[in-house]
């Protein structure tokens, strides 16, 4: 049977093999319906998800409880060095501390009301002082009618009598032991001012507790009172008493020593109820 010639020249002889693999990728679809694919997929999870819930918080139990890591010991802070001082600034210190110790004295120390004029020559300068110079009031003063005198005299002892009853009325109006503690503070002030400084006098009240006297302060006073020592110095007296105590025999002795220990039981007995405190008694001297 003749073959034709067309189909002679479709049917070859297989080629020779290369080694190659055939590959078995399958052929890619087409970029259309991949992408519909992926968009589906998507908003697929995103109808699937479920709203979020609040976690509960967790409780710890005491096992599993973390223990506390002890605090780190704080450091000491160093101790910074004394600063030295110059003499200057020991000086500067010293003197404010003395500045600031008078003033509480002063202001321990109390000011009295102020008093009116108490003296003739007082109550004329304080009623001429206004109208004339100061350099002729003495010499009118001194010119004065027995008459004025008189006037100014009269003013002069009202004032003093009252300044007396408003002095009584505004020591009375502070506790006793805040006087007390005033004249100390007088005391004290007294001694760091200038000599003959009558600044700072004492207070008089009549409510203090008397110290009490001793026997030779007792026997002192009888002989002075004796009159045996009239025309005699002060001094010459004192002396001549003194040597008279030591002579003294027990006997002669013994009723101013008994004085004295009846006058040293009333000053503890007021001091208590005074004071309404215990402060130190003097000791029993002979």
């Amino acid at each position: 049977m003749s073959v034709p010639g067309s189909m002679v020249r479709a049917v070859s002889r297989p080629k020779a093999h290369t080694g190659r693999a055939t590959s078995t990728r399958k052929p890619k679809d087409a970029a259309g319906p991949k992408k519909a694919t992926k968009t589906a997929a998507k908003t697929s999870t995103v109808t699937a998800k479920k709203p979020k819930t609040r976690a509960k918080p967790r409780t710890r139990s005491k096992s599993t409880s973390k223990t506390k890591t002890r605090a780190k010991p704080k450091r000491k802070p160093k101790k910074k060095g004394r600063k030295v001082l110059t003499e200057k600034q020991k000086a500067d210190v010293a003197a404010k501390k003395k500045r600031s110790d008078l003033k509480a004295l002063k202001e321990l120390a109390l000011k009295p009301p102020t008093e009116k004029p108490s003296t003739a020559w007082l109550v004329f300068v304080v009623e001429k002082s206004k109208g004339s110079p100061s350099k002729t009031l003495s010499a009118e003063y001194r010119n004065l009618s027995t008459e004025d005198r008189e006037h100014y005299n009269h003013i002069a002892n009202q004032n003093k009598a009252a300044n007396a009853i408003l002095y009584r009325q505004w020591v009375e109006s502070h506790p006793v032991d805040v006087i007390h503690n005033a004249n100390n503070a007088r005391n004290l002030l007294h001694r760091r001012g200038p000599k003959h400084n009558c600044k700072w006098p004492k207070l008089h009240d009549d409510r203090e507790v008397k110290r009490p006297r001793t026997s030779f302060v007792y026997f002192s006073t009888d002989r002075r009172a004796s009159g045996d020592f009239q025309g005699i110095a002060a001094t010459e007296a004192t002396k001549r008493i003194a040597q008279e105590w030591k002579e003294l025999p027990a006997a002669q002795r013994q009723p101013y020593v008994d004085t004295q220990k009846q006058d040293h039981a009333r000053y503890v007995q007021e001091i208590k109820t005074v004071y309404n405190r215990d402060i130190r008694v003097p000791k029993q001297t002979a």
